[in-house]
């Protein structure tokens, strides 16, 4: 029976996986939605030049005139279809985008629960006496709480440095 533990860390990690994934299979929704809306709007600018360019028939022949006008209204039901297709994947791109936004919000979230879970176990392996004990020692050595805690974790120049070197020894999200 050889059970691994899944760490807080590790599921945090596989959390925030799988909220990534979903804010990217919602860009890739939105973006074939902008594809399909541009082949609409192409088709209606193509349709309503065809509605301005119809030639009216030289002839009054009742026929010719029917079906002229048979035609043009085609083309404008056509139109109107078009344009209520279009409405309905604004709508849908709009509803995407929202819904993409609050995915990444809770993506941010995710992140940070990332972070929580690495400074939780980081926490449980640090040697809390030894370190009350040197915390104690300064403090009766006449140093203030901050001037302490500067001598054992002094401020890094660029936080930068050791954050990414935190990304890259426990894989975490940037």
């Amino acid at each position: 029976m050889n059970q691994t533990v899944e760490t807080e860390l590790q599921r945090a990690l596989a959390a925030y996986r799988e909220q990534e994934s979903e804010v990217e299979r919602q860009a890739t929704t939105i973006a074939e939605l902008r594809r399909q809306m541009s082949e609409i709007n192409a088709e209606i600018d193509a349709t309503k030049i065809a509605l301005a360019n119809v030639p009216n028939p030289p002839e009054l022949d009742l026929v010719v005139i029917r079906a002229a006008a048979a035609e043009r209204r085609q083309t404008e039901l056509r139109l109107e279809q078009l344009g209520q297709d279009r409405a309905k994947i604004a709508a849908r791109i709009r509803d995407v985008e929202r819904l993409r936004r609050a995915m990444e919000l809770d993506l941010k979230d995710c992140q940070q629960q990332c972070w929580k879970a690495l400074f939780g176990e980081l926490k449980a392996s640090v040697d809390v006496t030894a370190l009350e004990s040197l915390f104690v020692a300064g403090l009766q050595a006449g140093l203030d709480a901050s001037a302490v805690r500067a001598e054992i974790l002094p401020n890094p120049p660029d936080l930068s440095v050791p954050v990414n070197q935190l990304r890259k020894r426990f894989a975490l999200p940037e």
